[in-house]
C-alpha cells in the first residue's frame, strides 16, 4: 500500500509538471492569455485527472 502511495505522489508531480509546460506553451503560443485568471484550476486540473489516470494503470 505503501508503495502504491509513493508511486502516486511521484505520478502527481510528475502531471503537474507536465500541467505547468502546458500552460507555459499555451501562453507562448497566445492560445491562453498572460492575465488567465484560471491558471491555477487549469494546472490541478491536469494533476487530478492524470492522477486519476495513473491510479488505474498503477491498481492493474
Amino acid at each position: 500500500m505503501r508503495e502504491i502511495s509513493l508511486k502516486l505522489l511521484l505520478h502527481g508531480l510528475g502531471w503537474c509538471a507536465l500541467g505547468v509546460a502546458l500552460l507555459y506553451t499555451l501562453v507562448q503560443l497566445d492560445i491562453v492569455a498572460q492575465d488567465f485568471p484560471y491558471k491555477g484550476v487549469m494546472i490541478f486540473t491536469v494533476t487530478v485527472l492524470g492522477v486519476m489516470f495513473s491510479k488505474t494503470r498503477i491498481k492493474k
